[in-house]
């Protein structure tokens, strides 16, 4: 029986991938300004509380995530997608990946929306 990815441990997901150390990123970017529809969405978001469940972080994610990813037309977001390998498997929040008609490995990145109290999970 596949295990799920939320039950792993840090050492656990590191000889996974394999790894042995964290990455810091570094990422080369031009600032880039927020359009007005996502200025107004954010102003209309001002009516929620965004800051206590999953379900908050996923309004926020959803909108920058339709902010920015219409600008690479090479990737597609898929919501709620199964990931699966041969130990372990879930259910992605978000699966950012090139663009087809299906999801495939490579993958580009994974989104979760998760509470800020990294101990709930």
């Amino acid at each position: 029986m596949k295990r799920k990815f939320s039950s792993l441990t840090l050492e656990e997901v590191m000889q996974l991938v394999p790894a042995q150390h964290l990455s810091k990123w570094t990422l080369e970017t031009s600032a880039r300004a927020s359009s007005n529809t996502l200025l107004d969405l954010f102003r209309r978001f001002k009516s929620f509380d965004l800051t206590g469940s999953e379900a908050a972080k996923v309004m926020l994610i959803d909108a920058l995530l339709v902010e920015i990813v219409p600008d690479y037309p090479s990737l597609k977001v898929w919501k709620s997608a199964s990931l699966e390998s041969e130990t372990v498997a879930g259910i992605a929040d978000y699966l950012v990946a090139p663009t087809r008609a299906y999801l495939k490995t490579p993958l580009l990145c994974a989104i979760e929306a998760k509470r800020d109290n990294f101990d709930a999970g």
